[in-house]
């Protein structure tokens, strides 16, 4: 592609040194929008310029707008490897969950977690549904993931958490962009046993379970089932105009 000096007033091409991108990276300006040859893309004009964004991705996804690429490049696989983690790698994912945003940074979140072969493992992987035991049983690390359903108020009174679940979310979904960055994958599942989950992990009252998550360096497909290999591929997205509406529904 061509360049232009710093001082061009051709709007139309761009190159990495005038516009703080990588060595090399020249590439066709569109609006705020540099798009490089090697797919990738920058914003301009704002505290994001020079940053890397994403609108093609190894996996086949396709961004509709230029996005960091950890959040198109995350997804959930079912086959894992046989590679153990250590404690100390599942306290890193847990550390990312730890600084996730919440109301009032009550922080509701809670997760009870075990290795692949610990007693815990196989309690939380019982309890799962349908084919889920059989490939979430594969994970390095299962986490049952719940929240504490109210909080303190001003008065030293037990309330309602509204946002419980919400911030919740906040934090599993922290945690998966952490395994990512790591070299993992997880997954989170809704399909388990509620009570025996509960009884399993000791859930206490006033707590709320929401999902169980398999985590763990991702295997080939051919070591799932039939059934499931088929499904081993990344799923697609709604456009942004499906769910963003400006202003009012």
């Amino acid at each position: 592609m061509a360049a232009f000096p710093c001082d061009s007033d051709d709007h139309d091409t761009g190159h990495a040194a005038c516009l703080g991108l990588p060595q090399g990276a020249e590439g066709v300006i569109k609006g705020n929008v540099v798009a490089t040859a090697h797919g990738a893309a920058y914003l301009l004009g704002s505290r994001l310029e020079g940053r890397e964004m994403s609108l093609d991705q190894p996996n086949g996804r396709q961004a509709g707008h230029p996005v960091a690429p950890q959040f198109p490049g995350r997804w959930s696989p079912r086959a894992f490897t046989e590679r153990e983690l250590s404690e100390a790698e599942v306290m890193s994912l847990l550390e990312a969950a730890r600084w996730a945003p919440s109301g009032g940074n009550h922080q509701p979140w809670r997760f009870v977690w075990a290795l692949r072969g610990e007693t815990g493992f196989a309690a939380i992987r019982d309890t799962l549904k349908g084919n889920n035991p059989v490939w979430a049983g594969k994970a390095a690390v299962l986490f049952a993931v719940a929240a504490k359903d109210t909080v303190l108020n001003r008065e030293g009174t037990e309330v309602p958490n509204r946002t419980a679940g919400f911030d919740t979310g906040a934090a599993w979904i922290s945690l998966a962009l952490q395994a990512q960055a790591m070299g993992l994958f997880a997954h989170a599942m809704g399909g388990f046993d509620k009570d025996a989950l509960a009884k399993a992990i000791g859930l206490p009252s006033g707590h709320t379970l929401y999902c169980v998550v398999a985590a763990g360096e991702q295997g080939p497909a051919e070591n799932l089932p039939e059934g499931l290999r088929e499904r081993e591929s990344p799923s697609g997205r709604k456009p942004v105009s499906a769910f963003a509406l400006r202003g009012t529904f």
